[in-house]
C-alpha cells in the first residue's frame, strides 16, 4: 500500500474515531441535563442573565412590529426590580425562550394574558414530554447576540456573487481526494493546494459575513429545533408541524450551523466547513430560502418562544408557595394574602384599593415593600396570568411607577429636576383617562417640606377626577389631614413581637458551634413547627434547592409528596396542620451516588424540644430509612421494602413511606403495591387529621 493512501486511512480513521469519541461524550452531557433538569424543576433558577441588552434590543424590535396597549418603560422596569423577576421566571434553555420571557414581562395588552393556559397544565401534569422538549431546546443553547428576529426583519443583503465559484473551490479537496486513488502525487498535491487556498479564502471573506452567519446560524438550528419538537406529543404538535413545512429545505446543512460547545465535534465541523467552503455555500442556499418566507420563519419563531414560555410559568408556579390566576373586572384592586415575588420569607396582606391611597408610618415598617408587591403583581398578573396571592381581581389598567428616583448627571438633571420627569409622564398617562395604577414613593421629596405638602395635595386633588388609581407614599401626615376622605390612608409601624420559646430554639441552633460553617454560608436551619401541628413530616435532611431557597420540599419531591398525601400546595404550607422536621436542618453535601447522610445525633439534640412546642401531634410520616431508623428503631423490618409493606403495624403513631425522591421512580414501579394499598391509607389518614 502506497504512502498516500496509508496517510489517507490514517486521516480517515481518526476523523470517524474522533466522531465517535463526541458522540459518547455528548450523551454523557445530555444524561447529566436531564437528571438536572429533574432535580430543578419547582424551585427557581439560578440568575444567570449576562446580557439584558441583547434581550431588551431583541423585545424592542419584535415591540415595534405587535404594538402592546401597555409596555413597562424603563424606569418602572427598574424600580420593581422585574430584572430580578425575570430570573426567577427564567427556566428556559434557549434564547428563543429567554427572549420571549423577557418581552412577555415588558408589554401586555390590556385583561388579556397572552398565555396558554392548555398548554401550561399540560407541561404541569406530563413531566415526561416537558423534559423531552427542555432538552431540544438545551440542544439549541444560548446566543445571546444572536439577533436572529433583527435579521429576519431587516436583511436586505442579496445572496454572494458568482456562487458557483465556492462550490468549484469546495469541490477541489474531492477531486485531489480521488485523484490521490489512481495518481497519488498529483492527488495530494492538488488536495493540500486547495485546502490551503479555501482556508486563506475563508478566512478573508469570513469576516465581513460574521454577524449575517451568526444571525443565519441560529436560525437554522431554531429551524432544527422546531423539526425536533413537531415530533413530540404536546398540544401545539399540530400547529407547530404545519409551521416548520416550509422551512424544511433549509436544514439540509444543518451541520454547518450547529451549536458550538467547544467540543471536538464542534472543531472538526468547523475545519470541515472551511476546507470545503460550506459556509458560504449554505449561507447562499439559505438566505435564498429565507427570502420568500420570512413571515413564516417569524412565526415559527414565536411559537417556539411559546412553548418555553408555558414551561417557564409553570415551573413558577410550582415554585411559588402561594399562586393563582388574577380575575379581570370593573371597579378598583382587591386581594388576599398578597405577598412579594422576590421575598423569601415575605408577609402577605390583604388589598381593598378603590380610591388614590396614601401610604404613612415610620421607616422600614413594610411601606415600599407592600406598594412593590401591590405593582408587581398587578404586571404578573397581566402579562403571565399568575399573582402570588391566594386570590387577586384588578380591573386591567397600565403599571406606572416613580420611586428609586436618581440625579441624571448625563442629562444634567438634579434629584428633584429627575423626580418631577418621572411624575410627569405618569401623570400624562393618567391624562389619557384610561386606567393607570401609579406608585409614587415619598412623593417630592426633593424640596422643602411646605412646598412638598402643598404641591403634593395639589397632584392628588388633580388626580380624584380621573379612573386611575395613584397610592402614594409619604412621611407628611400634614397631607391624609388635608386630604380628608379624598384619599384612603394605609398607615404601616413597625410591630415588636416578644422572643419566643421556638425563636430562642432557632437561634441555639444558628449559634451551635457544630453549624458554624452553615451561618457563616448565611444558611439558616430549614425546618417548620406548628402549634397546631396534627402531622409532623420527618425525613433525612433540606437539598440543595431547599437550602439555598429556604423553602422545604420545593422541589420534584415535595410535589409528589403533596400528591401521595392528597394535599394541595397551599394545604400543605399554610393550614397551620403540617409541621416538617428533618433529621438535619442543614443541606449535608453531595455524595458518590446522592446527597450525603443526616449528621448522628444532630435529631436526638433537636427534635425532642422542638416536639414539646407541637403538643398536638398524632402522625409522624417518617419518609425514608434515616428517619425510619431514627423514628422506628428496632421496630422496624430489616429492609425500607418490608417496613413500607407493613406500614399498618406501625399506626396510629407512625406511617413509614419512601422517599419521594425521582430516584426512587423505578422502586415505586417495581413495588405496585406502594400506590395501590400505600398511598390511599395515607391520604385517609391526613384528611382524617386536616379537618
Amino acid at each position: 500500500m502506497s504512502q498516500p493512501i496509508t496517510i489517507l486511512l490514517s486521516v480517515t480513521g481518526f476523523i470517524v474515531a474522533m466522531i465517535v469519541l463526541n458522540g459518547l461524550l455528548t450523551w454523557q452531557r445530555q444524561q447529566k441535563l436531564k437528571r438536572q433538569l429533574l432535580a430543578d424543576w419547582g424551585t427557581f433558577p439560578e440568575k444567570r442573565s449576562k446580557g439584558e441588552r441583547y434581550l431588551k434590543a431583541a423585545y424592542l424590535d419584535h415591540e415595534a412590529q405587535v404594538n402592546h396597549d401597555c409596555q413597562v418603560d424603563d424606569l418602572t422596569w427598574q424600580d420593581l426590580d422585574m430584572l430580578d423577576v425575570f430570573e426567577q421566571l427564567n427556566v428556559t434553555q434557549s434564547s428563543v425562550g429567554a427572549e420571549r420571557v423577557y418581552a412577555q414581562l415588558r408589554a401586555y395588552d390590556l385583561g388579556k394574558p397572552a398565555v396558554d393556559e392548555a398548554l401550561i397544565a399540560f407541561f404541569q401534569d406530563h413531566p415526561d414530554s416537558r423534559l423531552k422538549v427542555q432538552m431540544a431546546f438545551a440542544r439549541l443553547g444560548i446566543e445571546p447576540a444572536n439577533n436572529s428576529q433583527l435579521y429576519l426583519r431587516t436583511t436586505t443583503k442579496k445572496a454572494l456573487p458568482n456562487a458557483w465559484r465556492f462550490k468549484v473551490m469546495g469541490g477541489f479537496p474531492f477531486i485531489g481526494v480521488l485523484l490521490t486513488l489512481l495518481w497519488p502525487a498529483i492527488g495530494v498535491t492538488l488536495m493540500v493546494v486547495s485546502l490551503l487556498v479555501n482556508v486563506f479564502y475563508y478566512i478573508l471573506k469570513r469576516e465581513g459575513l460574521d454577524a449575517e452567519i451568526t444571525s443565519m446560524g441560529y436560525l437554522v438550528r431554531t429551524i432544527i429545533t422546531a423539526e425536533r419538537l413537531a415530533k413530540i406529543s404536546q398540544p401545539t404538535q399540530a400547529a407547530l408541524r404545519q409551521a416548520v413545512k416550509p422551512m424544511r429545505g433549509i436544514t439540509r446543512f444543518a451541520f454547518v450551523f450547529r451549536t458550538k460547545t467547544g467540543s471536538m465535534g464542534d472543531i472538526l465541523t468547523e475545519y470541515l466547513s472551511i476546507m470545503f467552503m460550506l459556509s458560504f455555500i449554505a449561507y447562499n442556499t439559505v438566505l435564498d430560502r429565507l427570502s420568500s418566507h420570512h413571515a413564516e420563519a417569524l412565526a415559527l419563531w414565536q411559537r417556539l418562544g411559546d412553548l418555553e414560555l408555558a414551561i417557564a410559568i409553570a415551573n413558577f408556579r410550582a415554585a411559588e408557595a402561594t399562586t393563582t390566576q388574577p380575575v379581570f373586572a370593573k371597579g378598583g384592586m382587591t386581594a388576599t394574602d398578597l405577598a412579594h415575588p422576590l421575598l423569601k420569607h415575605p408577609v402577605a396582606n390583604p388589598v381593598d384599593w378603590q380610591k388614590n391611597a396614601l401610604i404613612t408610618g415610620a421607616n422600614a415598617s413594610g411601606k415600599s415593600t407592600y406598594v412593590k408587591s401591590i405593582a408587581i403583581n398587578a404586571i404578573l398578573a397581566q402579562t403571565i396570568n399568575t399573582v402570588t396571592a391566594t386570590s387577586f381581581t384588578m380591573e386591567p389598567g397600565e403599571v406606572i411607577t416613580a420611586m428609586a428616583v436618581r440625579d441624571d448627571l448625563s442629562e444634567g438633571d438634579s434629584y428633584f429636576v429627575a423626580e418631577i420627569k418621572a411624575i410627569r409622564r405618569l401623570l400624562n398617562a393618567v391624562a389619557k383617562k384610561k386606567r393607570v395604577y401609579g406608585f409614587i414613593d415619598e412623593i417630592l421629596k426633593g424640596t422643602n417640606t411646605v412646598e412638598r405638602i402643598a404641591a403634593s395635595a395639589s397632584v392628588i386633588n388633580w388626580l380624584k377626577q380621573y379612573p386611575s388609581l395613584v397610592v402614594v407614599a409619604t412621611h407628611d401626615n400634614e397631607l391624609t389631614d388635608i386630604m380628608g376622605d379624598q384619599c384612603v390612608n394605609w398607615h404601616f409601624q413597625r410591630r415588636d413581637s416578644s422572643v419566643t420559646d421556638a425563636d430562642k430554639i432557632f437561634e441555639a441552633i444558628r449559634q451551635d458551634p457544630d453549624n458554624a460553617d452553615f451561618t457563616a454560608q448565611g444558611w439558616d436551619p430549614l425546618y417548620h413547627i406548628e402549634p397546631e401541628a396534627t402531622i409532623l413530616i420527618a425525613s433525612q435532611a433540606p437539598g440543595r434547592k431547599a437550602q439555598t431557597t429556604k423553602t422545604y420540599w420545593n422541589d420534584p419531591s415535595g410535589d409528589r409528596l403533596r400528591t401521595w398525601m392528597g394535599v394541595t400546595k397551599d394545604q400543605f404550607y399554610h393550614s397551620g396542620k403540617i409541621a416538617v422536621l428533618p433529621l438535619d436542618f442543614y443541606y449535608p453535601g453531595k455524595g458518590k451516588s446522592g446527597d450525603l447522610p443526616p449528621r448522628k445525633d444532630f435529631a436526638a439534640k433537636w427534635h425532642p424540644s422542638l416536639l414539646a412546642l407541637m403538643p398536638k401531634i398524632q402522625l409522624t410520616i417518617v419518609i425514608g430509612a434515616y428517619a425510619q431508623k431514627y423514628y422506628l428503631g428496632k421496630h422496624r423490618e430489616k429492609t425500607l421494602t418490608a417496613t413500607v409493606k407493613n406500614f399498618r403495624t406501625y399506626l396510629p403513631d407512625y406511617f413509614p413511606i419512601v422517599h419521594p425522591s425521582p430516584l426512587n421512580y423505578g422502586w415505586v414501579n417495581r413495588n405496585p403495591w406502594f400506590m395501590t394499598d400505600v398511598v390511599p391509607a395515607l391520604q385517609a389518614q391526613v384528611a382524617a387529621l386536616m379537618k
